[in-house]
């Protein structure tokens, strides 16, 4: 299967393994260590800027590329690649940094933290794919791993509650998350967790559950492509059911219909091929798993919250007819209808300069006070701050890379990216184009031997 139309060129395939000048590491290491902070551990805040130890790591790694370490320099199919994911971001970031300019020059607005904050999102993730790209022996088994670890994690906060030590808590839900949700009623970290909705291990239960689901994506890609083997019972299981389960209990509506997607997908993997006993096992598996969850449910007196949660869950098909709920603002934020009551705020600002956008300022007051964040929906937020070109940059990515390897790839793109937010979620898009490079040339060096003469 190509991924870009060009796998069949016969340029020498990435070596082996690359060690990283300075710390011995290879790129696969570092690739690994990206994805357990971006997907497991806290995310630590300067201000009102994010912060994680491994954004440092894939910076050292460019200006390790930059100065052309022959042991570690990419080969000329890696540097192309790399060059027109690096210049579709690029683009992007310069058409919002122009429009910005042009936004404060009319509107005397100006939001350099936000604007840093976004440029470096795209920087980080274009270092990403470049990262994955040159991580050949990163093994795509391994997020089987980080997958069993993120759900793990996500019960704790959800199961323990008030019992997690206070330690972990502050970690996870810094004060920018006690301020965040204070209109709620939380006056410090313990009282997140003491929420009637769950929140799992960030203070938004969608993105916790988005955080899961991403991972589930790739390990479909891994299982139709075969990088992964066939997992057993449990881990299928664990794979089809539990993020399904986990999104229910967070009422995530959007990340839900996703779990649901992936679990179909991945189940029907499962069971292509497998043995009338392996099914069986399966089913057992199954049921089980279910009976222990409804048990631990009642058990630690979760019953009436998991109720409400099911029943929002359940309003997934009627969320059309809640236009005026959600104008009133009674409708949470990953329905269908608040992304598209933000369509006629989106329009008002395109029109300012609709071919590069006019960047991430806003006002201190009417008419643009309300942010580019706002909008809960991806591309609304893109057409806003880097116009169309910046749109059709993001559709060339899509069309040129996600679409080739497999269209599920665009779920992302789609959910959340319509209904929440799938590009302002810095962990998910560091793994997301480190996954994508990943997966890139691991589609590369197998069609290579597949050509390789006998």
């Amino acid at each position: 299967m190509a991924a870009t139309g060009d796998m069949t060129e016969t340029a020498p395939a990435p070596p082996a393994a690359r060690s990283w000048r300075g710390f011995g590491l290879s790129a696969s290491a570092i690739g690994l260590l990206v994805v357990i902070d971006q997907l497991l551990l806290p995310m630590f805040h300067f201000g009102n800027f994010p912060f994680k130890p491994t954004y440092l790591l894939v910076g050292l790694w460019a200006v390790d590329q930059m100065v052309r370490n022959p042991v570690t320099a990419m080969n000329g199919w890696q540097a192309r690649h790399f060059r027109d994911v690096s210049l579709m971001f690029g683009l992007i970031a310069a058409c919002a940094l122009l429009g910005t300019l042009y936004f404060n020059a009319l509107y005397g607005a100006s939001d350099l933290g936000l604007t840093v904050k976004n440029l470096t999102m795209l920087l980080l993730a274009a270092m990403s794919f470049g990262v994955g790209i040159t991580a050949t022996r990163f093994r795509m088994s391994w997020l089987v791993g980080v997958l069993a670890a993120a759900l793990a994690i996500n019960l704790l906060f959800i199961v323990l509650r008030s019992a997690m030590p206070a330690w972990i808590v502050n970690l996870y839900f810094p004060p920018l998350a006690v301020e965040n949700l204070s209109k709620l009623g939380v006056k410090s970290a313990s009282d997140i967790l003491e929420l009637s909705r769950p929140r799992g291990m960030t203070s938004n239960p969608n993105g916790s559950a988005f955080m899961v689901n991403i991972i589930v994506l790739f390990i479909y890609c891994g299982l139709r492509f075969r990088f992964i083997p066939r997992p057993g019972v449990v881990v299928g299981a664990m794979l089809v059911f539990m993020p399904m389960a986990l999104s229910m209990v967070l009422a995530s509506r959007g990340e839900f219909l996703s779990a649901a997607i992936l679990g179909f997908l991945n189940l029907r993997l499962l069971l292509n091929g497998a043995s009338a006993q392996w099914r069986l096992r399966m089913f057992v598996v199954c049921i089980l798993l279910g009976c222990a969850g409804i048990y631990g449910v009642a058990r630690i007196g979760l019953g009436d919250s998991l109720l409400a949660n099911l029943q929002r869950i359940a309003s997934i098909m009627r969320v059309l007819n809640e236009r005026q709920a959600a104008v009133e603002g009674d409708v949470q934020t990953d329905t269908v209808v608040r992304p598209l009551l933000t369509a006629k705020e989106m329009s008002v600002r395109f029109v300012i300069s609709p071919l590069f956008g006019s960047g991430y300022a806003s006002t201190s007051g009417p008419p643009f006070d309300q942010g580019t964040e706002y909008f809960h929906n991806d591309w609304f937020w893109l057409v806003v701050t880097s116009g169309l070109v910046g749109v059709a940059a993001m559709l060339w990515f899509v069309l040129r890379y996600c679409v080739p390897i497999t269209p599920v790839l665009v779920l992302p793109f789609v959910l959340p990216g319509m209904v929440n937010t799938f590009m302002l979620n810095i962990p998910v898009m560091m793994f997301f184009f480190f996954m994508m490079g990943v997966l890139l040339v691991k589609l590369h060096l197998r069609e290579l031997e597949r050509l390789r003469p006998d």
